[in-house]
């Protein structure tokens, strides 16, 4: 398993889905961020062209 490139970002969440993370990180035995990361891909998917983004060609709308 190859591993993405990362960089650090920081921001705030709601205090109440900061704490339901930690403690389904706990449940899981999975880290915090990986939760995170999880549901960023999941909102990728359900707002179109997920994958693309994911490929970083974001605002390429496939005309030259």
């Amino acid at each position: 398993m190859t591993t993405k490139p990362r960089r650090n970002y920081n921001t705030t969440y709601r205090t109440d889905l900061l704490k339901a993370i930690k403690k389904l990180a706990v449940e899981l035995d999975k880290r915090e961020n990986e939760l995170i990361e999880e549901g960023m891909e999941l909102v990728l998917e359900k707002y179109a062209k997920g994958a693309d983004r994911l490929d970083g060609n974001e605002g390429d709308n496939g005309s030259s």
